[in-house]
């Protein structure tokens, strides 16, 4: 879950799932220089944070009553949602796109958590599921060259069938996917000023952004716009008061108890437009 204040007087809360799909819609939108990924990876950005959909419909509070957020939650109970997520897209064969979302939380396991603070549960626990990723990691590679090596000797029997195989440049797809996933968490979270991200691929120009946020609304400023054109979608989220709940049941019966809000956002230049809201059906 991502929580940010709304309004002064609200939080707008955001699942994970959610940020994802926002993730994917920057990615599609996306446009790209000389060399495009592989729609797999759209599929690796849209999805990799699917494993929360479990742990989003059962938010939980902070000790001062505020509702958890993802970079807040267990380290023992992240491991296991990212390995729900790089799972779920392998059991579904997609494995371009698992080895992708491995290789991304793998890196959240080895430079996220506050390894210091980690109890001796959660240190062997990130030992076990950096060894699972790498284990999978493995099948997934082995699991693709082989459906490449299927497709070019197709091709090689007949030069006029359809199926093609598919570029790799799995640390240009990486890079994207995080990048894909930062601008998402600028626009749901409560960032505010100006960041400069580098090693950005698939650009024209250049290799870095500057992404601004002048204001509280679902509007983000990037130089250059990396974007066909302005981007506009809109963002589905629960919002909530902004105050201190008493126990995760209380914020639950809130959270479900609360339809849906449709927004607007927007990643385009220096204007900010009003964020529109409307009611989910």
């Amino acid at each position: 879950m991502i929580y940010r204040g709304w309004n002064g007087d609200k939080w707008l809360l955001t699942t994970q799932p959610e940020h994802g799909r926002i993730a994917g819609i920057i990615a599609a939108g996306w446009n790209f220089g000389l060399s495009k990924p592989r729609d797999e990876v759209l599929l690796a950005i849209t999805r990799h944070d699917d494993g929360w959909k479990g742990a989003d419909a059962a938010p939980e509070v902070t000790s001062d009553g505020r509702p958890v957020s993802f970079h807040e939650k267990d380290a023992v109970d992240r491991l296991e949602i990212w390995s729900r997520s790089v799972r779920q897209l392998y059991e579904d064969r997609k494995f371009y796109a698992a080895r992708l979302v491995a290789a991304h939380v793998t890196y959240h396991a080895r430079n996220s958590l506050d390894n210091a603070k980690l109890s001796p549960r959660a240190a062997v626990a990130v030992g076990n599921f950096i060894g699972e990723m790498t284990r999978l990691t493995q099948k997934c590679m082995v699991a693709d060259q082989g459906r490449q090596t299927a497709v070019r000797e197709i091709l090689a029997k007949d030069p006029s069938a359809t199926p093609t195989p598919e570029p790799d440049d799995f640390e240009s797809d990486l890079r994207f996917l995080q990048i894909c996933d930062l601008l998402s968490l600028i626009l749901c979270g409560d960032f505010a000023g100006e960041t400069t991200i580098p090693n950005v691929p698939y650009m024209h120009e250049g290799t870095e952004l500057l992404v601004t946020r002048r204001s509280d609304k679902l509007a983000v400023s990037i130089s250059p716009l990396p974007f066909r054109k302005n981007l506009r979608d809109h963002l589905s989220a629960i919002i909530i008061p902004r105050r201190r709940y008493e126990s995760s049941h209380e914020l639950r019966e809130v959270v479900q108890n609360t339809k849906p809000t449709t927004i607007e956002f927007h990643f385009g230049g220096a204007t900010e437009p009003s964020s529109k809201v409307a009611q989910a059906g």
